[in-house]
This record gives C-alpha cells, structure tokens and sequence, in this order.
C-alpha cells in the first residue's frame, strides 16, 4: 500500500509539474476574453456595496475570486451603473473598471486569472484523488492529463470563467457523495453539500443536482429503506446535503433578499411570470405564484440567485442569433453541443471513449459494480441533456464543459490495463489495450500542444473534412502555400484554420488575441494604421493597435486590415476578404490583409 501511495505521489508531481508551467505562460500570454473583466469588476462592486445584481446571470464565486487581488491590492473605485429593467450592465461595469485602473487592470487580470485556475486545480486534485483508490495509484493523474490535454477545457481553466470552477466543484460533489454513499455519515452529508453549493455558486446549471442526488441515493441505498429507523436516518442525511448547500449559497451571496416570500418577486421570464410570451409580460415584470398558496412560502435562497436564474432563462426563452455550419438561425439546435464535442475533442480522446466502451462490455475487471458506474456517468449525462434542452440559443460550446470531467473519468477504466489483477486476468487483451490508451493518450496531448497556447481556438481534423452547406460560398485564397513546410503546418493547422465553416463566437474567438495582435503591431512599425473589425470586450484604444476604425465602403481599399474569424465567417460584408492571403493569422482568430494599391 505504501508503495503504492508513494508511486502516485510521484505521479502526481510529475503531472502537475508538467502541466504548471503551460497554464502560467497562458494564463499570462493570452488577452482579455469577452467576459473576463466584466466577472472582475462586478465581483469588485459587490465586494464593495454587497450587492449581487451587476451580474446575476452567473453565480458569484468566479467574480468572487477574480477580484480578490484587486480588493486586496487596492484597485480604484469607480461609479456603479445603474441597474435597469431588460439591460445587461456586466459589460458597463467592465469598462469602468478599465478606464478607472489603466495601469494595473492588465496585472490585476493575470492575479484574477491566477487565483482563479488555482482553486480550480486544486479542487480537481481532490476530486480524481477521492475517486481513485489506492489500488489504482496511477489512474487519478492520468485522467488528470486526459483533462488537461482537452484544449476546451485547458482553454477554459487558464481564462476567468465559471465553467472550469463549477465544472471542478460537480465532480468533487460526486466524488464526496460516492463515499457518503458507501459508507453514510453526518460529516460526509455535510461535505457532500460543501461542494454542491460551491458548484451552484459557480454555475446555475448545476441545480439539475439537486433532484439527481436523491435518485442517486436512492438508487444505490434503496435495500436499506425497509427498515423506519434506517429511513429516518437515511432522509436525514438528503435533508443534511440540501440544508448545507443552502447554507453555503447564502454565504457567498451575503445572505441578500434570503427569506423574501415567493410573492414578492418579479420574474421577467414566460416561466416564472405565467406569460405564455415575454413579449407580453409587464416592464416590470410579474409572478405566476403571485395568487396562489405557495406565494406566502418564504424562499431559502439568496434573492439575486433566484433572479438570476430568471434571467437566464429569459436569454433562452428570447433566443439568439445562432450559428451552426455557415448558416445563421434566431434559435438553437439540440444537437449543438454533440457536434461541438465531434469538432472540437482531440481524435485521441475519441478513440479514448471507443476503447473505454469496449472494455466496459468484453473484458472482465473493467467495470465497478453498475451502480458506481452509474454514480460517475450519470451526472455527465443529465447535464448533456439539460444543455442540450435549452435551444433557445446555440453560441457557447462551453456551457457543455461541466459534463466533461464525469465521461473522462468515465473514459480513465482503460487506465485499468496496467494494474496487476488485469494483466494477469487477460495479459494478451490488457497488452493491446496498454499499447492503444498509450496511443490515444500521447495523441490528445499532442494535439493540444500543437495549438497551444491558442486552446480556444482549438478544432480537431474532423472540421476540415466535414463538408458544410456554406462551403461553395467561401472563396478560395489567391494564394495556396507553396513551400513543403508550409504545406505541412496548413496540413497540422487544418483543424483550427476550418473550424469557422463549423461554429464562432467563443468557440473559436472570444477576444483572447487581441493582446497578440498589439504584439504583432509592436513588431511591425511599418503598419501605420490598420483598419479593424475585432471581436472584444476590450476597448481597442487602451492598446497599442493603430486602430483607424473599422473597414467601411462597399469595395475593399488598399491597407492594412485585421478581422476576427468571426466577422470573416459570420458577416456577408467581411466574408469578401477571404479571397486574399493573409499576411499574418494571429493565433488562428485574427486574420490580417494587406491590399496593395491596384
């Protein structure tokens, strides 16, 4: 046992020192995503005037951790915006927050991002070392690289984000009730809802949770229900898991608006307003419960948490411009996520899964007993599903990353090859299976190393041969790379370089590169000015970019020009510019033209 122990220490350190370095570089290399700054400021502001409304559409915690440094280091204050009916202020806030702090809101991103990663990885770490026992020492860091050689989520983790946060607190409440769940107990119960509640503090998506973990109680410990004492016992610890979430909610909203009656809010949403369509419902919004029974009942969480669920359950009901395979639509598709999982997860991991399915049903020793396995996949599932029900828009491909860690620890049991008691059941099967998750393995990573540190940016080889109905629309370059290393890196970067026939927004492009693009300016002092169309929540002024406004005119005039993959791919009036040869692509998402005089 102790060697054992000692052995996945080892490979513990080894993983995570390999895996470090990469996310500082990141973590500082990279520019602004659309979002960042504003989950800095409003967690700034509510820190400041304890008020949770600048930003309710996400829970607190992310905004919470990313402006510690800034509270802490003493960042300027700046005026609050004020709140009004159908606006979103994150954005306003953000840019305060800027203007106010125009030489250390740079530093103080890097500090937010920081913080947030480190919690982040310190709660996976707790998580895959909960799940995996001694007798598999090495099975918890491999499923840790699996996770990181995922460009989503590697991505994900080095920005600030509530998806990474929520999506590490999810599995670490799975992995503390799994234990609670062999063996029950007070402490477990409660450690159980410790972590549900930072995972519905990091993301409303997880409050699926809360009628799975009853199901999951229930099916793995329903035997035991026959017995009025053990039942008691049994309702208590559900009653313990719920109340300590509850509780841990409350904390991190400051306890603000809990206990307000059920009557007395004002929902903007068709399902919580009784409206059959938002068009209709009142400015100031209204209440289905309004006139009836459950209207006295007084409600166990934070205001701003319940408001916040209603307003992004408006975004849903209200749909959005989405975009899918080169075609816009005013709604979603169910089966968004699944195609962005197709495009976006290294073939390596494919395969991964594959393998992963083949060991589940023919060889022997695999497999915990079905309800384990139940408890690990089911989650990931469940989630899946509830994402993909929301089709009132398809834009974000990372509300799917809560559900990735459940399938690739789902995925880890062909890890399982290498312990002793596999070798020794089937040696010939468990060798092939050796060779093949080695394979696999050293394959994803090698993908995300390729685009790294571009993560986001990431599309494996399957979007550059997966014809869309847009493609006799998008013309051809003027120039094809004629050099053999320049066929072979356009050979290596033909996932990325297509992956804007197939999804944008921040699939592809959230701003991250807008720092690069300065860089490249810096480097290039013969770029006088250049005309931008950008994708940023960054205002361009604060850069060094010598912006000269955005390309106007129905004829492209000679100059220098750089444009987000968003714009090329999802404007008709930029898509033009694909006929020339960029001079440069910054980190696959800003392409940048230089139109000689005629």
């Amino acid at each position: 046992m102790r060697s054992g122990r000692k052995s996945s220490t080892f490979v513990w350190c080894l993983a995570l020192l390999s895996v470090l370095p990469l996310l500082g570089y990141s973590i500082a290399a990279n520019g602004p995503t659309y979002q960042e700054y504003a989950h800095l400021s409003s967690g700034f502001l509510s820190s400041k005037t304890g008020c949770f409304h600048y930003f309710n559409v996400n829970p607190p915690l992310s905004q919470f951790l990313a402006s510690l440094p800034a509270v802490l280091f003493g960042a300027n204050s700046f005026a609050a915006p004020e709140k009004m009916v159908d606006m979103r202020i994150e954005q306003d806030a953000a840019e305060r927050f800027i203007y106010a702090n125009p030489d250390t809101h740079r530093a103080l991103l890097v500090c937010g991002r920081l913080l947030c990663c480190s919690v982040t990885l310190l709660l996976f770490v707790l998580a895959l070392r909960s799940l995996f026992d001694e007798k598999e020492p090495f099975r918890g860091p491999l499923s840790f690289v699996l996770c990181a050689a995922q460009p989503m989520i590697f991505g994900f983790l080095t920005i600030i984000s509530p998806d990474m946060l929520g999506a590490a607190a999810g599995l670490c409440f799975i992995a503390a009730l799994r234990k609670c769940l062999k063996n029950p107990s007070l402490r477990g119960a409660a450690l159980s809802g410790l972590f549900l509640g930072l995972a519905l503090l990091s993301k409303f998506t997880f409050v699926v949770f809360y009628p799975l973990y009853p199901f999951l109680w229930l099916l793995c410990r329903f035997r035991r229900w026959s017995d009025p004492k053990t039942l008691g016992r049994e309702l208590f610890f559900l009653l313990t898991i719920f109340c300590v979430s509850a509780a841990v909610i409350n904390i991190g909203y400051r306890f603000e608006g809990t206990g307000a009656e059920l009557g007395q809010y004002r929902f903007r949403s068709e399902l919580l307003s009784g409206y059959n369509d938002f068009h209709d419902i009142p400015r100031s919004g209204a209440n289905r419960f309004h006139a009836a029974v459950l209207s006295c009942v007084p409600m166990p969480f934070p205001a701003n948490f319940i408001l916040g669920i209603d307003t992004q359950r408006l975004d849903f009901e209200r749909g959005m411009s989405s975009y899918l395979r080169g075609r816009w639509s005013d709604h979603g598709w169910w089966y968004y996520y699944l195609y962005a999982l197709l495009i976006k997860t290294p073939p390596g991991t494919i395969l991964l899964f594959l393998l992963a399915i083949f060991c589940a049903i023919f060889p022997k020793g695999y497999n915990d007993n079905w309800r384990e396995e139940m408890i690990v996949l089911l989650p990931g599932v469940v989630l899946v599903v509830f994402v993909s029900s929301q089709t009132g828009f398809s834009i974000h491909s990372r509300y799917i990353i809560p559900a990735l860690p459940f399938f690739l620890v789902w995925i880890s049991k062909v890890f399982r090859a290498f312990t002793p008691e596999i070798k020794a059941r089937s040696p010939l099967t468990s060798r092939r299976v050796r060779c093949l998750a080695v394979v696999f393995l050293v394959w994803s990573v090698a993908s995300a190393l390729w685009v790294y540190p571009h993560c986001l940016a990431y599309f494996n080889e399957l979007a550059a041969i997966i014809p869309t109905p847009e493609d006799k629309n998008y013309p051809e370059p003027q120039q094809r790379p004629t050099a053999v290393w320049q066929k072979t890196r356009a050979l290596l970067d033909a996932g990325p370089l297509n992956g804007p026939r197939h999804l944008i927004d921040s699939n592809i492009d959230w701003g991250q590169d807008l720092f690069g693009l300065e860089r490249w300016c810096k480097n290039h002092p013969e770029v006088k000015d250049i005309k931008t169309a950008l994708y940023e929540g960054y205002p361009i002024e604060m850069t060094a970019i010598p912006s000269a406004g955005p390309p106007r005119g129905d004829t492209i005039q000679p100059g220098w020009y750089a444009l987000s993959v968003n714009w090329l791919y999802g404007d008709e009036k930029h898509r033009r510019f694909l006929k020339y040869r960029p001079a440069a692509v910054i980190g696959y998402t800003i392409y940048v033209y230089h139109i000689p005089p005629q």
